[in-house]
């Protein structure tokens, strides 16, 4: 019997020990957030009048082959691609340098399973810009592919040639 009661008593504190231990843990951790991915900013682009024209330009051109539209997306286009038009603009041609940067940058923040990215210079109209593109097989490639949104940035520098940059992504 005082087996029992001391294996009774055993049990009791080895219980008591545990919930001790839980407790530290749950007072250690509290006010801790538990890291997780960011999916910063899944909202549509507001688009400029330049970019709003290749954008459904393309969308057309994908419904017109039975795809899906794309949907803007405000991330891939202020974060991303702006930046890299002004950087190709100051080039003064275009450039997929530092692709890998903003790729990471992109899997960083957006649950991406795929992503390509096409960049364009030298093309005076939304239209050129876009049949220049379905006229290239690696671009069109991108244009039809298997995306559910776009980051898009099209400026024109003094002289009036167009730098595009898009950003297509299949979001997960």
């Amino acid at each position: 019997m005082e087996h029992l009661i001391t294996i009774i008593i055993l049990i009791g504190m080895v219980g008591v020990v545990s919930l001790i231990v839980f407790l530290l843990i749950k007072e250690k951790n509290k006010g801790k957030v538990k890291e997780e991915k960011t999916y910063i900013d899944m909202y549509e682009a507001n688009l400029s009048t330049l970019e709003g024209e290749v954008f459904t330009l393309i969308n057309t051109y994908r419904v017109s082959l039975g795809l899906q539209p794309l949907i803007s997306n405000a991330f891939t286009s202020t974060v991303i691609c702006e930046p890299h038009v002004e950087y190709c603009i100051e080039l003064g041609y275009a450039s997929h340098k530092n692709f890998p940067q903003r790729y990471n940058k992109i899997k960083d923040n957006i649950p991406a399973a795929r992503i390509s990215e096409i960049i364009s210079s030298g093309f005076h109209n939304p239209d050129s810009v876009v049949n220049g593109f379905k006229n290239s097989h690696d671009h069109n490639k991108s244009l039809v592919g298997d995306y559910t949104h776009m980051g898009i940035s099209v400026k024109s520098d003094r002289n009036g040639k167009l730098y595009t940059c898009i950003i297509n992504l299949k979001v997960k």
